[in-house]
């Protein structure tokens, strides 16, 4: 029960910063308020992935000097405020303000998702699935608060200043939250001594890879959270399942990701598991091109969002492993985490060329699809190709 308090904090502060996967809400509505084409509508997402990219390369060091309990309450309070400003800068139709505050944004977030990362591994050492689904579980369940508030407040039919108050009301939750359950934590004296002990944060030989594994095991998922609204809205009108369920069954799977992965790695084998989910990504989405039924579009969402959250939940103990202090893992999955950022700036265009305002997801994946698949097939038949890594 003493462990409680940190999980309780690490849940809402990924709750929080999870909500970055929701910006579609915001994003439909882009081209409407703001008279822009389209292909404007995934310009927050990716400037915050931008943001994402440089928080978690700075957050280790922040970690380091500060705990990772106070950085995680410290970057959510960035999120808060720049989703509060984002807010303001929406009801007055400043887009290149509006930018700006998702970029700072998505800093918050990157802070944040790296300091849980480490509070985790220094509270449950001995519990692997706390570890690895908790950080997919937070996600999905702020994506999912997000997607109820939409449905019930109806974006479509807001202006510009409504849909900026609700932005504001939220930036205000986020922060009271995050403040609120901080003070349920005994104290970060010892956290702190448990990092600032270990000072090896030398690179370790499979970075490069780990970067490659997560920038292709990202990609798909991110392309997705781009345009997860208007995807489900286009798919949601020709089938029996309207778009919230559509998207409920989705955050479903995500979360799941998180939580089997570990039973199936263990199970499996890290690189069979890893092999697997780029395979059958690719061939569903792959198929998806080919074939428009609703169904096979709600299996695909469902299948590459469980792979997004499933290797999520598995990359970090295969580092872990291999580094040889706390700090050391701090430092090194920090510069990975790049390649998160790095493959939402990529997904954003790729939506921004291929997706159409109806948002049909034919042409992003046939080229989703054959980007994945081909990087599982390499796995497959090249047996050295991070055969250090994924044993």
């Amino acid at each position: 029960m003493d462990r409680l308090p940190f999980a309780v904090v690490a849940f809402t502060n990924l709750l929080s910063v999870g909500t970055v996967y929701a910006l579609s809400t915001i994003q439909a509505e882009i081209s409407r308020l703001f008279g822009v084409s389209n292909q404007w509508s995934p310009a927050p997402f990716a400037v915050t992935c931008a943001g994402l990219s440089l928080g978690v390369v700075k957050s280790a060091s922040t970690i380091k000097k500060s705990g990772a309990s106070t950085i995680a309450r410290r970057g959510t309070i960035i999120w808060g405020v720049s989703v509060m400003a984002a807010g303001y800068s929406l009801a007055s139709l400043n887009i290149p303000a509006l930018l700006f505050s998702f970029f700072i944004g998505g800093i918050g977030v990157g802070l944040t998702y790296l300091a849980v990362a480490i509070l985790l591994n220094q509270r449950f050492p001995d519990n692997k699935l706390t570890r690895s689904a908790l950080g997919p579980i937070g996600f999905s369940t702020g994506v999912a608060a997000c997607l109820t508030l939409d449905d019930i407040a109806s974006f479509s039919g807001l202006n510009e200043v409504q849909l900026g108050q609700i932005l504001s009301i939220g930036g205000v939750t986020f922060i009271a939250v995050s403040t609120i359950v901080s003070y349920m934590l005994p104290g970060s004296a010892e956290e702190e001594a448990l990092l600032t002990r270990d000072t090896d944060t030398d690179t370790i030989s499979s970075e490069r890879f780990f970067s490659i594994l997560l920038f292709f095991n990202a990609l798909p998922g991110m392309t997705v959270f781009a345009a997860l609204l208007p995807i489900a809205f286009r798919y949601g009108q020709n089938s029996s399942w309207n778009w919230m369920q559509i998207l409920a069954w989705s955050m479903v799977a995500l979360a799941g990701g998180g939580i089997l992965a570990p039973f199936i790695s263990a199970k499996f084998g890290a690189r069979n598991t890893f092999t697997s989910l780029f395979c059958l990504r690719g061939m569903v989405l792959i198929m998806l091109s080919q074939c428009r039924e609703p169904l096979m579009a709600i299996l695909a969402l469902c299948i590459v969002l469980f792979g997004h959250g499933a290797g999520f939940s598995i990359l970090p103990g295969l580092l872990m492993a291999r580094c040889a202090q706390i700090t050391q893992f701090a430092y090194c999955y920090g510069r990975i985490l790049v390649a998160w950022g790095l493959a939402g700036i990529v997904g954003c265009v790729l939506d921004a060329m291929l997706v159409s305002v109806t948002g049909d997801a034919t042409s992003v994946s046939l080229v989703l699809g054959l980007i994945t698949l081909s990087f599982g097939v390499t796995l497959y038949v090249v047996p050295r190709v991070g055969a250090s890594v994924l044993a």
